[in-house]
């Protein structure tokens, strides 16, 4: 299972558009809240299986990993960052046992106390040090090719959560409003990353796989949403829920279209 699951997190790099994410966080009155984000490599896993299908493995994993454990023993974090990631949990879903309907999913459960918090735990989400820790609760080897007892600090971040956190957004929230705006050094750097993996979003294959890895991102608001700028967020089921979708191609070529400031 260790090396099904290595394969497929590795084949993310150069197939990183095989994949959809969706996001739900939920603020509360007092500034507490929780956010999980899945991603699912369903569709790549089916890809994998279609050119493999002498090496199939007929099994289902459905499994829970508290981060409490990792996140205590690192050694490439602050004692503040352990604390905003101590209660997380991993939740992982993988089923091949009908190569038409195989399943694998990775979601991400992580409550916070203050919004302050929430904007560190984003901001520690895209870093390398958080992929170190992940890799270490998924018991994979360091995918950089290191030893595995290597603390993480020193490889470039293969994050697989990259995806969901663009570190092109810088996102701000606060009790009254969330500000997201692009980080245009930071997104001509993400642009040049994708070009020395060969992934040009200006190409015509990696523009069919990048339109059709689709993300949505569910907010959950304590009060009903005032001043709303920018398009991108829509009234969802109830007063206080906002929906944003998109595709990845769009997200990469048209960044400013996903910036916004919601007032609540």
């Amino acid at each position: 299972m260790k090396k099904v699951l290595l394969i497929l997190i590795a084949s993310l790099v150069v197939l990183s558009a095989c994949l959809n994410s969706e996001t739900n966080t939920t603020i509360n009155a007092d500034g507490s809240g929780k956010m999980t984000a899945m991603i699912d490599f369903s569709e790549l896993m089916k890809m994998m299986a279609s050119s493999n299908k002498n090496q199939g493995e007929d099994f289902v994993l459905d499994t829970t990993i508290n981060m409490r454990t990792f996140s205590d023993t690192a050694k490439s974090i602050s004692a503040y960052h352990k604390s905003l990631i101590r209660d997380m949990q991993f939740k992982l879903l993988m089923d091949v046992r009908d190569v038409e309907k195989l399943k694998f999913h990775v979601t991400i459960i992580s409550p916070f106390k203050t919004l302050d918090d929430f904007n560190a735990l984003n901001e520690l989400m895209r870093d390398k040090e958080f992929d170190a820790i992940f890799d270490k609760a998924m018991e994979m080897p360091d995918l950089s090719g290191q030893n595995k007892e290597d603390d993480g600090s020193s490889k470039e971040s293969d994050n697989i959560f990259a995806s969901v956190f663009p570190a092109f957004y810088k996102c701000v929230y606060s009790k009254k409003s969330i500000v997201c705006k692009t980080d245009t050094a930071k997104y001509r750097e993400t642009i040049e990353g994708l070009k020395k993996m060969d992934m040009d979003i200006n190409g015509e294959m990696e523009g069919k796989m990048l339109e059709a890895a689709v993300f949505t991102n569910t907010l959950n608001l304590p009060r009903n949403p005032g001043k709303i700028t920018g398009d991108s967020w829509k009234k969802g089921k109830t007063d206080r829920e906002l929906v944003q979708s998109g595709n990845y191609l769009d997200l990469y070529k048209n960044p400013g279209k996903y910036e916004y400031s919601i007032q609540y």
